[in-house]
């Protein structure tokens, strides 16, 4: 007699958004309330390491533990001046950022050479470190208007913005992100770009109070009387309105003689750079919480960011914001659209499979009274070409942008039609093997860079001064530094704990070598190649 299957079960208990649940329960998922029986977790909050270290074996939660480090508005600013610090070539697109009330004298410092230079004075952009949706938000020219006490983040700002239809805007692009070790990263094709209901105008004192001109919040300019809504995604409703698509901006570009396929790639570029700024601490902190005997291969959590991205007036793509919570507000039609496609397609990229259930539950040769069975090298390897095969095969309208596309080896997904939501990248969809290698090359260094930044920072919590003579080897021999320096059974802990987190979070490679490509998988039950979880539904024997 046939067992009965069971389906995925979702629990959405901490998540407020209709959309998240209509995704879930057109897929076919069980929503749960139960505390620990589930398989998926969606929360509209922070996940902290102690929720992680919960987590069973085949259970995936929605965010990573130490994402914060780009989530927050000062803790972004500081990683990404770390890395300029060290790259300042490559990390040249986040606007000039102070963290108060730490770097209020650097701020001051800054403000007076400025006006040395005569350079005229600058526009500064406050931010409170708890604010959202544009509250407490001002413009300043002087650091006098600042209490020195007050914990916010400082930022130039961009007083030249690209401007369409007079009006000052900016995109929120949406990326994946279903593994930090190794790194893996998505960009979805369709986003949304939110302009400002008052015309832009050169920013002047007596114009900084003008909120409806600067900021282009959805949150701040629904409130305003010339704020227009778009019916839907087509294309005669989203060349006007105060929010649109990312096709229509594409158009706009291309009248405005700045190529659209330039621009995308560079935003590419800095989305990929910030990830890569933080991996290690996010990559040491996972490791950190999740054991490997219950983590699938790295893809136990996944993070679906908005990324908020400002054009200059030579279309320079310039990261403003990084939300690991996103709005998922569907009061728009246009953004039940954008917002429908990229959720369901997320959750079929993330979805868990029954191999992956039956790979976690397989003995491991050598524990448990030495019986025969994988041992955790080999494990790992069959999950890590699981989770690839089905981010591959469901990944229509998410495009791979780490590691490099045809750099990897990774086959193509069967789509039905030849690449559509790509089409306005032109006829070669991909970059030419030429400028991959660039990117890799570029890649490689932001890479060392992070890895060196982290070692530096975990130095200095150990109270040891950063020095141009220590060692630089990130897995090996900083930490037979520590082993030998180290006095007490505390130093020794930290060197230990350290060389081994250090050991698994592995640095991520801009592009795999050819011996890493997945095997191909074929199912009894589905497609050749189509990942067994009864389309995409994860059916569990009973």
């Amino acid at each position: 007699m046939k067992k009965k299957q069971k389906k995925l079960t979702v629990n959405l208990t901490m998540c407020r958004y209709k959309v998240i649940a209509d995704c879930c329960k057109a897929m076919g998922w069980t929503q749960t309330e139960h505390e620990a029986d589930w398989q998926l977790f969606w929360t509209d909050l922070s996940v902290g390491e102690e929720r992680c270290m919960r987590l069973k074996r085949l259970q995936k939660i929605n965010h990573f533990p130490g994402m914060q480090e780009i989530a927050h508005k000062c803790k972004l600013g500081r990683n990404l001046n770390r890395m300029r610090s060290k790259l300042p070539h490559f990390y040249n697109f986040h606007p000039e950022t102070f963290n108060l009330p730490v770097d209020y004298k650097a701020f001051e410092k800054e403000f007076e050479n400025n006006e040395g230079k005569g350079g005229g004075a600058k526009t500064y952009i406050v931010k409170p470190n708890d604010g959202a949706c544009g509250n407490g938000i001002y413009l300043t020219r002087k650091p006098s208007n600042i209490s020195p006490k007050l914990k916010s983040v400082v930022q130039r700002y961009i007083s030249r913005p690209l401007i369409i239809d007079n009006r000052k805007f900016d995109m929120r692009v949406y990326c994946l992100v279903t593994s930090m070790t190794p790194l893996r990263a998505y960009i979805y094709h369709e986003g949304l770009a939110r302009f400002a209901t008052e015309e832009y105008q050169k920013v002047t004192s007596g114009n900084m109070d003008k909120t409806y001109m600067h900021l282009t919040n959805y949150s701040v300019n629904k409130n305003h009387k010339e704020y227009q809504a778009n019916a839907g995604l087509e294309e005669s409703d989203t060349n006007t309105g105060s929010k649109r698509s990312l096709a229509s901006i594409w158009e706009k570009l291309e009248e405005m003689d700045i190529d659209p396929v330039k621009v995308w790639d560079a935003m590419e570029r800095v989305i990929v750079k910030t990830l890569i700024a933080v991996q290690p601490n996010v990559a040491h902190t996972y490791k950190s919480c999740i054991p490997e005997n219950r983590d699938s291969a790295g893809f136990t959590c996944f993070d679906l960011l908005g990324f908020d991205i400002l054009l200059d007036y030579r279309g320079k793509p310039w990261i403003i914001e990084v939300n690991e919570m996103p709005s998922f507000d569907t009061s728009a039609p246009i953004d039940l659209a954008v917002k429908t496609g990229v959720i369901s397609e997320t959750l079929n990229m993330v979805c868990p499979t029954v191999q992956e259930a039956r790979l976690l539950s397989e003995k491991i040769g050598g524990l448990g009274g030495g019986g025969a069975g994988l041992d955790h090298s080999e494990r790992r390897r069959q999950l890590l070409a699981l989770r690839k095969q089905q981010e591959v095969y469901y990944a229509k309208k998410f495009k791979r942008i780490f590691p490099i596309g045809n750099l990897s080896h990774e086959e193509p997904p069967p789509r039905g039609e030849p690449d559509e939501v790509w089409s306005f990248l032109g006829e070669d969809l991909g970059l030419n093997q030429k400028l991959e290698r660039e990117k890799v090359a570029e890649y490689q260094e932001c890479v060392r860079a992070a890895s060196e930044v982290f070692e530096d920072a975990l130095w200095l919590k150990l109270g040891k001064k950063a020095s141009a003579e220590r060692p630089r080897d990130y897995a090996g021999g900083m930490f037979q530094t520590f082993a030998s320096a180290g006095q007490g059974s505390l130093m020794r802990q930290i060197a230990r704990k350290m060389e081994e987190d250090a050991a698994a979070a592995a640095m991520p490679n801009p592009a795999y070598h050819l011996s890493e490509a997945p095997a191909k998988i074929s199912s009894a039950r589905g497609a050749p190649g189509q990942p067994d979880s009864l389309k995409n539904l994860l059916s569990m024997q009973q």
